[in-house]
């Protein structure tokens, strides 16, 4: 192990370049020099022994392959390996894994696994890239980008958690990391407990970047509902879905547990992004991935969505430990093109194939500026013309729904149903339609001391509470919070909403219900029109923290609970439902065409 100078590489360079060789600066396994011995050789999957390490750590790299693609022996003089960091793409150490090494014409040499050198207290919290060179008996050079690893501290996250904490009996949820897909798992085991939870932490925590993020996050995700309803409590359904945000609502209205077909991560790079897809795809998951800017988040930091293409093994014995008879799979289909204008990462992958990477262009011709300060090798990476592609927050794709069923219908034995829309905003409204279809299916009790919908909740974006919203006989309205109060009143709430509260429940006037906000635009516009309004603390959105006291949406809520009934009978009270069917979802859709219900 050594460091290497700056100064002997750029010497190294210039002499190689003096005495005739062709030199060039890619780092995906051009030639550094190039002379008339072929070396046109192959670097095979390569990994660390783990993804992230700390101060003192030893870095271990797990064994791999050279393979030679030449139509001649190849011969090695030295196999190197260097580590970089990616802000700078300096060369920080550098170590001689093997010398003299000769492969022969199709044959592979393997190189084993060792330690390569110890994490310095002065390294950056921050990804480091793995480099292998190798140098040639004529003295010519090829430098292959193969994977990284993060440094870290305790105050890194490298998945989303949720924590919990007990007010007086009643458990709150609390997530960190993540946004839409990693929410509604936290919104779903809530509603399953006869819990509460807030949104998110704020500042939003980034779940930063390591080769095995994916693995991680399932891992994470499957331990987590097993902890918190138990590892072999019967679950009746479960949703297979992207964050779009009725899909919260729909999990309380069915009493389901939420499975992500996606994972939301940091990246400030593109080769981070694809190493996360190349490593999941070499060990035994099939994903895609897009990457991009995020105003919920900053325009100074990516994120990424990292794709299921297939089910993963650990998604398929959850369903099979918790006996479960129902799987939905839930999402956008927008047009044949997708929702959102994207570029490929060039290279010879088709559209949606396993560890294909797309750069999205939220901003038009703006993209380009902020996806620049994103990610700092992005005028380094060569990339497709503009696409369309699916699949960000709200979508889903053929490949995905058919795969997914053939799967789950082969190895778990359930039943498989589509709950799709062409349009996403029309999945937001399936929050008000299936909590209106629930109220219907238990009027009797929706009933007692009042009328069955007395109010509607309007939450912007993520926002809500589903199963203390429908303890008090509240509907959502969900909406998006970048378009007008106005817009969505006259196109949605005062229209679609109220003929939908209307086709239930013909008796209830929407304009007697109690809007309670928690946005100051809707707070407005809703006053001005005559309405019975509640007001939230706006400031404080729906984050927990009871050292400022009782004053964001969520711990009014969860007051209430507490000062209007107990945790124990709020649960009994869920318990007492009679909760939504695949025959209801059908109703629903026979009612809504919009919503698209099939039986695969």
């Amino acid at each position: 192990m050594r460091m290497v100078s700056n100064l002997a590489m750029v010497q190294y360079i210039v002499l190689m370049c003096f005495f005739g060789y062709g030199c060039t600066k890619n780092d995906n396994g051009s030639d550094i020099a190039q002379s008339s011995q072929e070396t046109n050789i192959k670097i095979g999957f390569l990994k660390t022994e783990r993804g992230d390490y700390s101060a003192g750590d030893q870095v271990k790299l797990e064994s791999f392959i050279i393979e030679n693609l030449s139509s001649t022996p190849v011969s090695i003089s030295s196999v190197l390996v260097s580590i970089k960091d990616f802000s700078l793409n300096r060369v920080l150490y550098e170590l001689e894994l093997m010398t003299d090494v000769e492969i022969e014409v199709e044959k592979t040499h393997q190189v084993s696994g060792r330690s390569i050198f110890t994490i310095p207290s002065d390294f950056k919290n921050e990804p480091y890239g793995v480099y292998i060179r190798t140098i040639f008996s004529d003295g010519s050079a090829k430098e292959f980008y193969k994977t990284f690893f993060r440094v870290k501290d305790n105050q890194t996250l490298l998945t989303y958690k949720i924590d919990k904490e007990d007010y007086n009996g009643l458990s709150v949820y609390k997530l960190r990391g993540g946004l839409s897909a990693e929410y509604t798992i936290q919104k779903a085991t809530a509603s399953f407990a006869s819990a509460i939870s807030h949104t998110w932490t704020t500042p939003i925590e980034s779940v930063v970047s390591t080769p095995d993020f994916l693995e991680r996050s399932i891992n994470y995700t499957v331990d987590f509902y097993n902890e918190a309803v138990g590892s072999t409590t019967p679950i009746e359904t479960v949703i297979i879905s992207t964050g779009i945000p009725g899909v919260q609502y729909l999990a309380k209205n069915m009493k389901a547990i939420v499975l992500p077909l996606h994972y939301l991560v940091a990246s400030g790079t593109v080769k981070e992004a694809q190493t996360i897809l190349d490593q999941a795809n070499n060990t035994g998951y099939s994903v895609y991935g897009t990457i991009g800017h995020d105003f919920s988040i900053t325009n100074t930091q990516s994120v990424g969505w990292i794709k299921l293409l297939e089910l993963p093994e650990q998604y398929k014995k959850f369903i099979n430990d918790h006996q479960v008879k129902n799987v939905i799979l839930l999402g956008h289909t927008g047009t044949n093109d997708g929702e959102t204008a994207a570029q490929k990462v060039a290279d010879t992958r088709s559209k949606y194939e396993a560890g294909s990477l797309y750069l999205m262009r939220f901003s038009g011709d703006a993209s380009d500026g902020y996806l620049e300060q994103i990610l700092s090798d992005y005028n380094r990476t060569r990339l497709s013309a503009v696409t369309k592609v699916a699949d960000w927050e709200a979508g889903i794709i053929p490949e995905q729904i058919d795969g997914f069923s053939n799967t789950l219908k082969a190895e778990t034995g359930v039943t498989v149903t589509s709950v799709t829309a062409s349009d996403g905003v029309h999945l937001w409204n399936l929050g008000t339609y299936t909590s209106l279809a629930l109220a219907k299916k238990n009027q009797a009790i929706f009933e007692v001391g009042g009328p069955a919908v007395r109010g509607i909740s309007t939450n912007q974006y993520m926002l809500g509470n589903p199963g203390y919203e429908s303890y008090i006989r509240y509907i959502p309205f969900l909406y998006f919070a970048g378009i007008s109060a106005e817009f969505q009143y006259d196109n949605w709430l005062g229209t679609k909403i109220k003929s939908a509260i209307n086709a239930y429940f013909p008796d209830i006037v929407f304009e007697n219900l109690t809007f309670w906000t928690n946005r100051l635009d809707m707070d407005v516009l809703l006053r001005s029109k005559g309405l019975t309004v509640r007001s939230s603390n706006y400031q404080e959105g729906q984050i927990w923290n009871l050292g400022n006291g009782i004053n964001s949406l969520t711990e009014v809520r969860a007051d209430d609970i507490i000062n209007t009934t107990t945790p124990s009978a709020f649960k009994s009270w869920n318990e007492s439902l009679q909760y939504l069917d695949v025959s209801d979802l059908e109703d629903i859709s026979n009612r809504f065409p919009e919503i698209v219900v099939t039986a695969k």
